[in-house]
């Protein structure tokens, strides 16, 4: 039997429903479990369990609070724990695979006065105290009359005598909860390195730890990173070594756990109770957050059953056998059923939208971009499409997916990383999508179009100054490349650089522009008449319908200064719709000749 505790260094993390949905996961995969509630001051998880529809909890006759009273009153406790314990019922699962020791009949006023009569400190303290060998025998019962494959036990926030009992006595491992502000952190830190040290200098073992980082919001936008620059300062915060480094805590992950605005309304179980892991990113966290529970091992066996189930079903009925496996994926979370699932679409030929959403289930799960078949499934399947292409209720891959097994290939696929920062294009993030062009200039020999997006995408994105510093990088080897120069004249005109357009416009790199951008060029260098030879290029653009919006203002002022604006009016007029001709004829200041 293995215990886990569940502790927050302060209340509000969701600790209390983790465990509950813990429970579920492990039960679904065939463990036995007891669920003890030692949260005594705000006991919860018989309302947790509950699946009634009016949110009422389960009935309680006597809980821990009951068994540490009779133990103190009489110096041993007669009855089996059952009567202590509650069966949670499983939906689909007929075995009594999960047991609830309840903290008690609260909110009643026994349960209220009952806890009240318990003196904690003479329980652990006073000289004869059996508060340790109360809690131990507990824990041996509970092994001999329930014989469950894992104990989880609910703690008390904060630091407290139950709260020790919880983390020190009975733990083999500690899941710590944290809210992402210092005070919660510091808390937390000072708690987990205290614990490290009572196991170290009780037993001279260590104590297995784990964090998870709760509620957090989803972020996005283009810092797409900003996700991890959290859970680095967490555990920079949680590393600190607080003055002896053999309590330093090293943690090497902080797992994050999501907030869903649903469950602030209503709290339900995200495991078991029907949700599919595509509509809910906190039933991912938890998946993802469990899979190390169960070693690999113990879970193979039980695994692997059910999968020679589903292969053999392939056979004769290869429609069902991809449901089984779609939902042991969707049940478990485990990767090995992700991975079963991607075999078994490979040899049903499944749909790219249905292969890339199980790789990426996969991939939230381990975050291992290496993990195999990754980075084959997102180079054949993933095409960028732009939203307003899409269905209202379309799955469409996480960019940060595709870019984290695309880095995990080296980022030698300069082509497809293209297609990867058009993707981030379509989604308004071309500040993300020039860091991956960035990335495939640092990592292979760029093409003309690499540079050249690049440039666009860091100038749209106000960073004019990498945008300069890679076009002085590679003007004299790609300079003259149509698509460069016209990224190097686009620099130019946004950031009104004069000195720069004329470097252009007595450069050779002119003359691989189209005639717009060329007279542009010239009327900020301050040569409009230089661009006289090219008025009628220039016209022809316009009647082509080739000139961008953003440059009839300023090629207006150019056949302004050039004797031809009726001539310009008339071109716009006859190709391109007429709120924009309207539009011009607005502005006679700017545009019309005086």
């Amino acid at each position: 039997m293995e215990t886990i505790t569940f502790y927050s260094y302060k209340g509000g993390s969701g600790r209390s429903l983790a465990l509950a949905n813990a429970a579920v996961y492990l039960a679904k995969l065939g463990f036995r479990v007891v669920a003890l509630d030692f949260d005594l001051e705000a006991p919860g998880l018989h309302y947790k369990f509950s699946r009634n529809e009016n949110d009422s909890p389960l009935v309680v006759q006597r809980g821990i609070v009951d068994y540490v009273n009779e133990f103190r009153l009489k110096g041993e406790v007669s009855l089996p724990l059952k009567d202590f314990a509650i069966c949670v019922p499983m939906p689909g699962i007929e075995k009594p695979m999960v047991h609830l020791i309840p903290a008690g009949r609260a909110p009643s006023p026994d349960y209220w006065s009952m806890l009240s009569a318990i003196n904690w400190h003479d329980l652990f303290y006073e000289k004869g105290a059996q508060g340790v060998q109360i809690f131990k025998e507990l824990q041996a019962r509970i092994l001999d009359e329930f014989q469950p494959d894992f104990l989880l036990v609910d703690s008390r926030t904060g630091i407290t005598e139950i709260g020790g009992v919880a983390t020190t006595l009975l733990a083999d491992k500690v899941l710590c909860l944290v809210l992402p502000t210092l005070e919660n952190l510091d808390g937390a830190r000072t708690v987990l390195q205290s614990l490290k040290r009572s196991r170290r200098e009780g037993n001279g073992t260590d104590l297995e730890i784990m964090v998870a980082v709760s509620r957090l919001p989803k972020m996005r936008g283009s810092e797409d990173d900003r996700e991890r620059e959290v859970t680095k300062r967490i555990l920079s915060v949680l590393n600190q070594d607080s003055g002896d480094s053999k309590d330093a805590l090293q943690l090497k992950e902080v797992f994050v756990l999501h907030s869903e605005a649903a469950l602030q309304v209503r709290e339900e179980l995200r495991v078991g109770g029907g949700t599919n892991p595509d509509d809910s990113i906190l039933l991912r966290d938890y998946l993802r957050l469990f899979a190390p529970f169960v070693p690999k091992e113990s879970i193979e066996p039980k695994l692997n059953d059910l999968i020679q189930k589903a292969w053999a079903k392939l056979r004769y009925d290869p429609d069902a056998a991809v449901k089984d496996m779609e939902q042991y994926a969707e049940s478990f979370g485990h990767p090995e059923t992700y991975r079963e699932l991607l075999r078994f679409y490979q040899v049903r030929n499944a749909s790219s939208a249905s292969i890339l959403r199980r790789s990426q289930r996969l991939w939230e799960i381990t975050r291992d971009s290496s993990e195999e078949y990754l980075w084959a499934v997102v180079r054949k399947h993933f095409e960028p499409t732009p939203s307003f292409q899409r269905k209202s209720a379309e799955w469409y891959p996480d960019l940060d997916f595709v870019r984290a097994v695309w880095r995990e290939a080296g980022a030698k696929d300069p082509d497809f990383g293209l297609k990867l920062a058009e993707a981030y294009s379509f989604e308004d993030k071309e500040s993300t999508g020039a860091d991956v062009m960035l990335e495939i200039i640092r990592t292979s020999e760029p093409s003309s179009r690499v540079v050249s997006r690049c440039i666009y995408m860091l100038d749209y994105s106000k960073r004019g100054d990498e945008a300069e510093e890679l076009i002085q990088r590679f003007k004299a080897r790609l300079g003259t490349e149509p698509d460069v120069a016209a990224a190097w004249a686009r620099h130019a005109l946004r950031g009104q650089n004069k000195a720069a357009a004329a470097e252009l416009t007595a450069s050779p790199v002119v003359a691989r522009l189209r005639p717009s951008l060329a007279g542009l060029l010239h009327l900020r260098a301050g040569n409009p008449e230089t661009a006289r030879p090219l008025a009628q290029a220039i016209l022809g653009e316009i009647g082509e319908r080739e000139v961008p919006r953003a440059d009839l203002d300023d090629l207006g002022t150019l056949f302004r200064e050039l004797g031809r604006f009726e001539e310009f009016e008339k071109a716009v007029t006859q190709s391109y719709p007429m709120e924009i001709s309207r539009e011009l004829r607005e502005r006679p200041l700017r545009l019309r000749r005086k």
